[in-house]
């Protein structure tokens, strides 16, 4: 806490738009922001790992992967390569920018 407060009076604050946000989340009137992109149940992704074509489908209740239903992309994508990677990253939905787009951006 002390920390916070620290960098509160060095950085500043949350913007009004940030707090009243956070506001409406502890009271249950705020939804939930999206997290990327919205996948429709039917959706086919596809992805070559080691040589092998991987293909997942949408579904309404998560992700199915040779026949199994997974909750989340990052779930399969783990299942894939038996390390941790970002599902999103690993089938394409999230491009990592290089530092030339990055600094463009700003």
């Amino acid at each position: 806490m002390i920390a916070w407060r620290i960098q509160e009076k060095f950085y500043g604050g949350h913007d009004k738009a940030t707090i009243k946000l956070l506001d409406g989340l502890v009271r249950g009137e705020a939804e939930k922001l999206e997290a990327g992109p919205r996948l429709k149940p039917g959706t086919v992704l596809m992805r070559e790992h080691r040589g092998v074509r991987h293909t997942v489908t949408v579904v309404l209740n998560g992700f199915v992967w040779q026949g199994q239903t997974f909750p989340s992309l990052t779930t399969v994508a783990r299942a894939i390569t038996g390390t941790s990677w970002n599902g999103p990253r690993f089938f394409g939905l999230r491009i990592k920018r290089d530092a030339d787009q990055t600094e463009a951006a700003q």
